[in-house]
């Protein structure tokens, strides 16, 4: 491909992914809340298993009722689902939209990449840690870490 051409489409493909970018920050809900169904799910998937790819789904209801990957249930006490829900309440989505993942995705060198679907008002908030630079030290991912890898019937407070 001819020098010339080469910038004019750089430039093209840059515009593109900033203004779909700026569409998906505009979709975001303003207000995140939920009685029913499923708060918060993390889908882990990439690497290598014995039939292929891996995946695994765990998902936590806003009952408080936790289905892990394996079939296994948990029942998440009432006052930790309500300090979920009200952490996503108050984040700042758009913040955390707007930090892309960059550098190598961990499902190129056989790693799993986590998938966090997170519900509000609006619908489903997808958000994928090879997409978006997910910080996992603070809230209200700390807390999702914490209630959907904890050993399956471990109820210390906290």
């Amino acid at each position: 491909m001819p020098t010339r051409l080469l910038h004019p489409l750089v430039v093209l493909v840059a515009i593109l992914l900033a203004v779909s970018a700026c569409q998906a920050i505009e979709r975001l809900p303003a207000d995140v809340g939920l009685t029913s169904g499923p708060l918060v799910t993390v889908a882990m998937r990439g690497g290598r298993c014995v039939d292929g790819p891996c995946e695994s789904r765990t998902t936590l209801d806003a009952s408080g009722r936790m289905v892990r990957f394996d079939g296994t249930q948990d029942q998440i006490p009432p006052e930790r689902v309500a300090r979920l829900a009200e952490l996503i309440r108050v984040t700042d989505w758009k913040g955390v939209m707007a930090r892309p993942f960059v550098g190598e995705c961990q499902t190129a060198v056989d790693g799993m990449e986590l998938v966090w679907t997170i519900q509000t008002p609006g619908g489903p908030l997808e958000i994928a840690d090879c997409t978006i630079a997910v910080d996992y030290d603070a809230e209200p991912f700390r807390s999702f870490d914490e209630e959907i890898f904890r050993p399956a019937g471990y109820h210390a407070a906290g």
